[in-house]
Formats: structure tokens, sequence, C-alpha cells
């Protein structure tokens, strides 16, 4: 058996000097297929969660763990292709177990995508799932037979260095949502400042031509909600405006906001 050793939590960067950010995760949550006119991608949201996330990952040290591939939206929004809630809890369920595994109990999801807002009213639920997994798993691991082999080993040297590990009281998720009209002015000139914004195309990029802009055209969604029909509203009387400094002050914000969630993390 080779010796247990110590990881050097605290080297690099870390927010507040606390090694305790490597138990903390950030993922980014949003829609890979809606559309959003034609200056914007697709997968719009998915795109400027992950710069947010990443870029808190940067600035923090905590873990960057990546995207939520699954979405969804409310039944009478029609502009993309979405999943159940249910398909979103059983994701994050199994990706948060996963990272379980290199000690990582604290989530925070930065979410951009309107419709997945009801994830956090499922946070409870989920965590009772993931615990009640946990704990099943947890007392397995304890009743390994202590020559088993490397996977054994590598359990020892995470349960030295993560001393809550295994933990299940330590479990936390947040949620940090992040909305704008869509496809309009906000998002335009988030999307011009991380480069996701195509130029030449923004001639045709008004709700005239796609319908989703602003949800103007989406007569299903305006009669079911009345802030997306005051929203639209809003869209038809007045052009979108793109400025990649007013991107950059949305995004400085949102990164900045998060960082706040890891901050309070650190003081449990």
């Amino acid at each position: 058996m080779s010796d247990i050793f110590e990881l050097r939590l605290n080297s690099g960067k870390l927010l507040e000097e606390n090694k305790k950010v490597h138990e903390i995760g950030v993922i980014a949550m949003g829609s890979y297929l809606e559309n959003h006119g034609s200056a914007l991608p697709i997968d719009t949201d998915i795109k400027i969660a992950s710069y947010v996330a990443f870029n808190v990952a940067l600035k923090t040290g905590v873990k960057f763990l990546g995207t939520v591939c699954t979405s969804t939206e409310y039944d009478y929004v029609k502009h993309g292709i979405h999943n159940s809630l249910e398909d979103i809890i059983s994701e994050l369920e199994d990706i948060i177990i996963k990272y379980s595994k290199i000690g990582i109990n604290k989530l925070l999801i930065i979410n951009c995508h309107g419709g997945n807002s009801d994830i956090s009213k499922k946070i409870d639920f989920l965590k009772d799932n993931i615990k009640k997994r946990l704990e099943n798993s947890y007392s397995k691991e304890l009743d390994m037979d202590s020559d088993v082999d490397v996977d054994l080993e590598y359990l020892k040297k995470i349960k030295h260095n993560f001393k809550d590990y295994g933990n299940i009281e330590k479990l936390k998720i947040d949620v940090k949502s992040f909305g704008y009209i869509h496809a309009y002015s906000e998002e335009l000139s988030i999307g011009k400042y991380i480069g996701i914004y195509e130029e030449k195309k923004m001639n045709k990029h008004n709700p005239l031509n796609y319908e989703e802009i602003g949800m103007v055209g989406l007569v299903e969604a305006r009669q079911n909600n009345k802030y997306i029909n005051e929203e639209a509203e809003m869209v038809e009387n007045k052009p979108a405006i793109v400025d990649a400094n007013y991107g950059k002050e949305l995004t400085d914000k949102m990164i900045k906001e998060s960082i706040y969630c890891i901050k309070e993390f650190l003081k449990e």
C-alpha cells in the first residue's frame, strides 16, 4: 500500500485563501436547442451560463463541473426543444453523486434559461434523493475489506484529504438564475461581449422575421403569462440595442453575484 499523502489544497489562487473552495463545484445550466433570432446561436443560454460559471471558477478556485445537458420550458412557450423537469432532476442527481467522489459537497448551479426557474422548487426533493443514494453508497464503502484494491486506496486518500467526505449533512445545493428578455438587448449585448453575436446577421434580427425575439409572435405564451406579454409589448415598441460595454456590465454583475454565493458557502 502506498503512503496516504496530503494534497496541496491551499496552493494557487483561492477565494479568501480558504482551501474549502475545493469542496465547492459550479455548474452551468441553460438551453442547448432554442431559437434566438438570427444574430445569436440556438445555445445562447448555455454559452452565457458556461462563461459565467467558468469565470467564477477561475476567480475563486472552486471546481468547474461543466454543464447540465437537459433543460425544460413551459408548455406554452414553443421556440425550442426541451426536456422535462424530472429529466433535469435525474441528471443533477447523477452529476452531484459523481463529483462527490472527488470531495464536492456543495454545488452552485448557474442558470441562464427562464424555463428552468422551477428547478429551485425541487432542490429539497433533489437533496433527499441524493442523501439516500449517498448514505447507501458510503455504508457499502465502510463495509469493504481493507485489502480490496486500488479503489479502496483512492477512497482512503480522499477521506484523508477531505475531512467532510461522506458527511451527508454537509450537502448543499444552490441555484442562481439570471433572466433577460429573450434574444433582445441584454442577451445581444452579452453575446457581443463574450463573442457569440454575429454582427452581419443583425439586419434581419427583429420580431417581424423571428417570432421568438421578445416572444412577440408567441401568441400562446403571451396569453398564458402576463410577464411575457408585458416584455413582448416593450420589444414591439423599442428596437433592440447592442452594446458590448453594457454586455460586460451585465456579465460582470452575474459573476459578482455568483461569487457572493460561493462566499456564503464558505461561511458554513
